[in-house]
């Protein structure tokens, strides 16, 4: 229900769905591989929190990456994912959203996701224009 893309060592991992993969996984092979690891989540119901769960348990930094938005909240990928990880996981989740409204997701973008992900700050980011 989870693909990962890396060796299972690496200290950030981005984690999304969808259309927004292809992208991340090419902005990874070409500048951080080895570095970031990439969690697709194939299937959200029922949620696979155990598989997630396994995957993260090596990452300092949890990148969440979706095209939506929970009004109040954060994506709904990311508050799932730190339900199902409670007191389980050491690493920061921190949620990112991109891609509203049918905006292209750069590499720009990820690349921005990725260092920001790496900084104390733990609030919900929007990423584009």
């Amino acid at each position: 229900m989870v693909d990962y893309y890396g060796t299972g060592k690496e200290k950030v991992v981005l984690v999304s769905f969808g259309s927004v993969l292809g992208t991340i996984k090419e902005v990874v092979k070409k500048k951080y591989k080895g570095k970031v690891g990439v969690l697709n989540i194939r299937c959200f119901r029922p949620f696979p929190a155990e598989d997630i769960v396994q995957v993260l348990s090596k990452a300092k930094y949890i990148a969440v990456m979706e095209k939506d938005i929970s009004i109040g909240s954060e994506g709904i990928l990311a508050t799932e994912i730190k339900a199902a990880s409670f007191g389980k996981l050491k690493g920061k989740i921190q949620s990112f959203v991109v891609g509203l409204g049918g905006r292209d997701v750069t590499y720009e973008m990820i690349d921005n996701i990725i260092s920001l992900v790496k900084k104390k700050d733990n609030e919900i980011k929007f990423v584009g224009k």
